[in-house]
């Protein structure tokens, strides 16, 4: 998530200040703590666990001021990938590198496998 905090009343960045950022689903609580920001930008790295509306809060630190604010943030399902389609957005180069793969399964091994057979009946003879 990225953030980026403003003064409303003339639209600058407020600099130089410490921050706080809260997650939570009303269930699972993820805290990131002692976050510092020199020009008014930061992100955190969070990987949602869930999908549903999650909660953030924030509290801004400055030299005279705590500026608290909270918003939501609506994360849609993700279906698990299916056994028939592990892999739903394949490249055309991965989709080609899977073709010739299949070629090779379907054509090549099975005609090493009859020069095998004809090679162990030849020796018998």
């Amino acid at each position: 998530m990225q953030f980026s905090v403003q003064n409303l009343t003339n639209d600058r960045h407020i600099k130089d200040f410490d921050a706080r950022v809260v997650v939570t689903n009303g269930q699972r609580l993820f805290k990131f703590e002692n976050i510092t920001a020199s020009d008014g930008d930061f992100s955190v790295k969070y990987i949602f666990p869930d999908d549903g509306t999650h909660q953030v809060l924030l509290r801004v630190n400055t030299n005279n001021s705590i500026i608290l604010t909270s918003f939501s943030v609506f994360v849609p399902h993700q279906s698990p990938p299916s056994l028939l389609n592990p892999f739903p957005q394949i490249r055309d180069e991965q989709k080609e590198i899977g073709r010739w793969i299949s070629v090779i399964i379907i054509i090549v091994i099975p005609v090493i496998v009859i020069i095998s057979i004809i090679a162990i009946i030849k020796k018998k003879i």
